[in-house]
């Protein structure tokens, strides 16, 4: 008897929640996953990966890349829209918190210019052995380490419409690759610190929680949110949800408006990054909404929940969407790129690092790697290894800095698109990007961060 509806969607769906689930078990039963804190997403999408190339289950590329798509423009509009009520603070904490946010920022558009570089000099130098690589292919190195999944899935697909092929899936591979050297290198390296003695604060045994991934029974919980609306008219959880639909067709009628006024090529372009402008819209309605008196309907902490489950939903989705025969063609490119630019960016980080901060230093450190090489998450894990009880400001200056490297992330995207947009060669693109970088660390200087380094007694 053929089905009446379609149920491909609520498949897609069914499967990736078993996989999260056997993902979180894993976590709370396996001592090497405790021991290195991976995170029960990435543990599903390997896993997922596995039972797929197999021929276990069987999954649509396609349809997994536009789920993926979808839920990285949504975890944007909802970072957008999570509001930020930090304690009042002295004039002199709110410098130096501003000092500690800025310095970070710029250290984070300094690695994406490195990474940049890296990348396009790979492509120059390995087509000199006969790769013939596509010009903008290093490019995807910073996607996938410097941005994650969904920006590295969202440019590639759209590069693909201009000659690239299989763009997305490397975009992809780059971001898998990032995770791993996230984890594997990174809580080493945090494990290294603390066998140093190179933290700030005192350190104390990981709790079970953060080990096992799972909240025990007896044990006091963390709020996750407050109701903002009665249930008798409309869940509060239901408003949030749907104040991102609301931006989602902003955006949509917005980017439709630009394709129809704009060379048919850029218009095209700006669908890659409808989750930037997904932001802006979704920050516009949030101040909008805190003029009028009514900031106090979005809960920060409900509105990362919904952040959050798209997070994990994105990363298990996105490595599912991989495809391994396309990796392993390109296998000798990835493993060169992955294997160079975790070396410059861990060399680059600590370098730089030591000579902007001489305060919670290795925590600011840990903490950029993390997500220079993985995502938000992955650096915030890092900084807890060093400092459980949050009491350093890393964490919270890490969350807060992407704001800052904003503009300077916003150029560098749109300069990535020159040898296929503009015309411009690749060799003059990476001179554009130097010049960049070398403009950050002239900032740095400036600004007073850059200092010699403080030696640990």
């Amino acid at each position: 008897m053929a089905e009446l509806f379609s149920f491909d969607q609520m498949m897609l769906f069914g499967i990736l929640s078993i996989l999260l689930i056997i993902g979180l078990i894993l976590r709370a039963k396996i001592k090497i996953f405790q021991r290195f804190f991976i995170p029960a997403c990435i543990t599903a999408g390997i896993l997922g990966l596995i039972l797929k190339e197999l021929g276990v289950i069987t999954l649509s590329e396609d349809q997994l890349k536009l789920f993926a798509y979808h839920l990285f423009n949504i975890t944007f509009i909802s970072l957008g829209l999570t509001a930020r009520s930090d304690a009042p603070r002295t004039k002199e904490e709110k410098r130096k918190g501003f000092r500690g946010v800025l310095s970070m920022g710029l250290l984070i558009s300094s690695v994406a210019a490195i990474q940049f570089l890296i990348g396009g000099l790979s492509v120059l130098f390995l087509n000199l052995f006969g790769f013939n690589l596509y010009p903008t292919f290093g490019f995807l190195v910073p996607m996938g380490f410097e941005e994650g999944p969904g920006q590295a899935l969202s440019i590639g697909q759209t590069w693909e419409g201009f000659g690239f092929a299989n763009a997305s899936t490397i975009g992809l591979s780059f971001a898998m690759f990032g995770f791993l050297v996230a984890i594997f290198i990174g809580v080493p390296l945090a494990g290294w610190m603390i066998h140093k003695g190179y933290t700030s604060q005192k350190c104390v045994e990981v709790s079970t929680d953060f080990r096992t991934g799972i909240c025990g029974k007896d044990m006091v919980k963390e709020s996750a949110g407050t109701l903002t609306t009665h249930s008798s008219a409309i869940d509060s959880l239901t408003v949030h949800a749907s104040l991102i639909g609301v931006i989602y067709l902003i955006t949509y009628g917005f980017v439709t408006a630009l394709e129809t006024v704009l060379p048919p090529e850029i218009g095209e372009m700006f669908w890659g990054f409808f989750f930037i402008w997904g932001l802006l819209f979704a920050f516009i309605l949030r101040n909008i909404m805190e003029k009028m008196g009514a900031g106090h309907i979005l809960d920060d902490r409900l509105q990362s929940r919904i952040t959050g489950w798209g997070v994990d939903m994105l990363i298990v989705t996105s490595i599912l969407a991989i495809s391994m025969a396309i990796v392993w063609e390109y296998i000798i490119p990835l493993m060169f790129m992955v294997i160079l630019t975790a070396a410059i960016t861990l060399f680059w980080v600590f370098y730089i690092g030591k000579r902007i901060w001489q305060e919670h230093t290795h925590e600011r450190i840990a903490g950029i790697f993390g997500m220079e090489t993985g995502t938000v998450a992955t650096g915030l894990v890092l900084i807890r290894i060093l400092d459980p009880a949050f009491k350093t400001p890393a964490a919270t200056d890490l969350a807060i800095s992407s704001i800052v490297a904003l503009p300077f992330l916003f150029v560098m995207f749109n300069l990535m698109n020159g040898p296929i947009l503009f015309g411009i060669s690749l060799e003059v693109t990476l001179l554009i990007f130097a010049a960049i970088e070398i403009f950050i660390l002239f900032l740095l200087k400036i600004l007073g961060f850059w200092k010699k380094p403080i030696e640990k007694k």
